[in-house]
């Protein structure tokens, strides 16, 4: 009997994130469906995951310890060990008493649960109406509620890895030889093949028929050359039992970003798994949200920044200068070739070249090409400033520039 895994979960569904292996499990703040691809990954980190210690250098690569709240268990020899981090609390199943707790905490707390079989992990969500517990060993799931029971009876076994009946005849046989064999020129693993024998069969004594006997799924480095035609056992044995990490999933798309010619633009980035650029540092991607895998940077060409929308439905990419007016002029901008974004004004309150958007390094300035009229900028909490002719000030996307004529521009985020 193979165990599937030391412990067992029941949970309630709910949208917090629970990622399951035989021997880890971690719960997550609330996902929404850009973490599609990268659940999987994670899900996949906690399965391979050895240690506490393994587990929380894993987690850390992607960032999920910056999360302001979550959980990870693991159940080693020196018994069931977390780590927490927020609004999530461990309470021993049997007393109620709070074991862990990661309230006002900056990093995360790790406890040694000792002796404790049974907790539960609390979270800070409400059960949705009608739902149930189910049970889960491993694999991926939503909840609001989730019971770790790490009891013998808890512990799932399976018999489908068992030796089948051959085998078992096999021990049987083994049982009733001699001790003391005839010595052969050729070892166990190292004998002639017979048809269907192949790395399940051992030499047997005397010219007696091979006796098969239960090996497990490996292939020796002498075993016979597979034919043409069949899968290649050597090199999928190598790679399952290969001491390997899983290679962050931002690092993917890097080869695909183009090197920047000398004379372009460039800053440092880092990736999300889309592969879209973000500033180094970043723990979410600026476009999509997902979490940013901590990666060296790597030098790339200024990507769109910042989409300005106009209120009369015209667009315009901020990735090197755009100018804003009613009829904006090439020579007024910064850099050789500008995008520029007309607006209407009937009664020509708006300059012909008002002002520029522009790109530097990772922000987003703003200048008034000394309008007649100014400027006016109302900041993503709705308060306002208004610009000096010729002013230049960096600005956070989410602001709305007041031209006049009614006309407005948002700083928008980039799509």
């Amino acid at each position: 009997m193979t165990q599937l895994g030391r412990w067992r979960a029941t949970y309630t569904p709910g949208p917090w994130l629970l990622l399951c292996g035989p021997a880890a499990a971690v719960v997550l703040e609330p996902a929404d469906a850009s973490w599609s691809d990268l659940v999987e990954t994670l899900w996949g980190e906690v399965v391979a995951a050895d240690s506490i210690g393994d587990l929380a250098a894993r987690l850390a690569w992607y960032r999920i310890d910056t999360m302001p709240s979550f959980a990870a268990f693991f159940w080693g020899p020196d018994g069931m060990r977390s780590l927490v981090r927020g609004a999530v609390s461990v309470v021993d199943a049997e007393s109620g008493d709070v074991v862990a707790t990661g309230e006002g905490v900056q990093t995360w707390v790790e406890t040694g649960l000792g002796t404790l079989r049974q907790v539960q992990v609390q979270l800070p969500t409400q059960r949705p109406e009608g739902s149930f517990p189910l049970p889960l060993v491993v694999g991926a799931v939503g909840v609001s509620s989730v019971f770790l029971d790490a009891t013998d009876e808890a512990a799932l076994t399976s018999p489908q890895s068992e030796p089948g009946p051959d085998a078992q005849r096999g021990e049987e046989t083994d049982e009733t030889e001699p001790e003391t064999e005839p010595e052969s020129e050729t070892d166990a693993t190292g004998g002639d093949a017979t048809e269907g024998g192949g790395a399940g069969f051992v030499a047997g004594a005397g010219d007696e028929a091979p006796t098969a006997a239960y090996v497990p799924d490996l292939v020796p480095d002498d075993a016979p050359e597979q034919a043409a035609d069949q899968p290649d056992l050597t090199s999928r044995t190598e790679h399952e039992l290969a001491d390997t990490r899983w290679v962050a999933v931002a690092e993917l798309p890097l080869d695909d970003v183009p090197e920047a010619p000398a004379s372009e633009p460039t800053v440092e980035a880092v990736f999300c798994p889309w592969g879209h650029p973000n500033p180094p540092g970043s723990g979410r991607c600026r476009v999509c949200t997902a979490l940013v895998a901590t990666q060296p940077p790597r030098r790339v060409p200024v990507p769109v920044l910042a989409v300005l929308r106009a209120s009369n439905g015209e667009t315009a990419e901020v990735v090197g200068s755009v100018l804003i007016g009613r009829a904006p002029a090439r020579d007024r901008a910064r850099v050789p070739d500008p995008g520029l974004l007309t607006v209407t004004s009937p009664s020509h309150d708006i300059s012909r070249t008002h002002l520029e958007v522009f790109a530097s390094g990772w922000d987003v300035g703003v200048t008034d090409l000394h309008s007649t009229n100014g400027t006016l900028l109302v900041l993503p909490d709705s308060s306002t400033r208004a610009m000096g002719s010729g002013e230049t000030a960096v600005v956070e996307l989410g602001t709305s520039v007041e031209l006049a004529d009614g006309v407005s521009v948002l700083i928008d985020f980039p799509q």
